[in-house]
């Protein structure tokens, strides 16, 4: 199981991490590593992921924007879907998900465009510049903010 931690705006994560004597214990069996979204680790079940998410809760708090856990290749869940996973509330596949895709530029979010359930064209031009684009799912009860977009079937923008 993947996580992908990617840091609020001018915080450079890795280094925090790295730094803080709490979080080099919590995180002295795993390899942290430096990607272009932040910083990503590697544990074997989603259980130890939440687990070790948790024990970093002051830190997901005070210096991350987003805790991403890699689903299936190339398909990221929200802290709150894999939860919803791990404790059987909600089946893993893209029916009552809410399909978001994530614009990564200099390693921050700038961009998020919610999908109506039956888009399948690729991203929207200017998501096509940035550095990363990541496809994440949430529970479709989780709302989207207002400082995003929503494209639907026809691509229109809202």
């Amino acid at each position: 199981m993947n996580i992908l931690f990617i840091g609020k705006e001018d915080v450079d994560l890795f280094e925090t991490l790295k730094y803080s004597e709490t979080s080099r214990t919590i995180l002295r069996f795993y390899e942290p590593r430096r990607c272009s979204c932040g910083v990503c680790l590697t544990t074997s079940t989603l259980g130890i992921a939440l687990s070790l998410v948790s024990e970093l809760r002051w830190y997901v708090r005070r210096y991350m924007a987003e805790v991403l856990f890699e689903l299936h290749e190339g398909i990221y869940g929200t802290h709150t879907l894999a939860r919803e996973v791990y404790e059987r509330d909600l089946p893993l596949h893209a029916e009552g998900v809410l399909r978001s895709l994530y614009g990564i530029q200099n390693g921050k979010i700038t961009r998020i465009i919610h999908l109506g359930p039956e888009v399948s064209r690729g991203p929207p031009a200017d998501l096509v510049t940035m550095d990363r684009v990541l496809e994440v799912w949430s529970p479709a009860h989780e709302l989207p903010d207002d400082e995003t977009d929503s494209i639907d079937d026809t691509g229109e923008n809202h």
